[in-house]
């Protein structure tokens, strides 16, 4: 564990680190420390230390895992990227005003790099006076809740909760809405809860073609296994 924070606290890509140098000294358990990687998602960092300390102190089974890890990444977040480009451009084009966090966005503020950071969903902050539209908005290319909640959950989701899920089964994302909530406008707040429950009674749980009935669904705010 000292190692894995010594890296990823380190901003030189050399050798010449000896904080580094003297952890790699007192002797290594390289799964354990492949396994610490994976479970902090910092592969991407690690790779860029090690592979600057070479075979000379790391061995080359380790730098082979470590560099795919490290491609990995980096096309996983291009093509994040790409998809969060699309997501803006469909929402703004419909005069929607949202704000990219985290994820890519990010790696890119803080390293410069995109492939730094490990990132496995989309994040986004909206308005949540938004979220029906956005909703509608997204299921028209794909996204869908990945639970098919009845009117009232729906209801009470909407007016409190801090984060709306969507999923989009073909390009597999994740996207988290984190709702940004303002001054309630009570006329305006029940004419959308008005809204939400109609479309519950219409059947918008079937947007992406499949029944997307309650029975067997993960419940809401239980932790995802992907």
């Amino acid at each position: 564990m000292k190692l894995l924070v010594a890296c990823c606290q380190s901003q030189q890509d050399t050798t010449e680190d000896d904080s580094v140098l003297q952890i790699m000294k007192s002797g290594i358990d390289w799964n354990l420390l492949l396994n610490l990687m994976d479970f902090h998602r910092v592969t991407p960092l690690m790779a860029r230390k090690l592979a600057a300390i070479g075979p000379a102190g790391v061995p080359e089974s380790v730098l082979e895992q470590v560099r795919y890890g490290q491609k990995r990444t980096a096309i996983d977040n291009l093509e994040q990227t790409a998809e969060l480009l699309r997501v803006l451009r469909l929402l703004q084009d419909e005069g929607v005003k949202v704000i990219p966090f985290k994820g890519t966005v990010l790696a890119r503020q803080l390293y410069g790099d995109l492939g730094l950071r490990d990132s496995c969903d989309i994040d986004l902050i909206v308005h949540q006076q938004d979220i029906l539209a956005i909703k509608r908005i997204l299921a028209a290319v794909g996204y869908v809740p990945p639970t098919c909640l009845s009117p009232a959950q729906e209801i009470a989701l909407i007016s409190s909760a801090c984060v709306y899920e969507v999923r989009n089964q073909n390009r597999d994302v994740d996207l988290e809405i984190c709702l940004r909530h303002c001054r309630p406008d009570k006329d305006k707040q029940k004419s959308q809860l008005d809204e939400v429950a109609e479309e519950c009674r219409s059947g918008w749980c079937k947007t992406d073609g499949t029944d997307r009935t309650p029975t067997g669904s993960r419940p809401v705010g239980s932790p995802r296994t992907r």
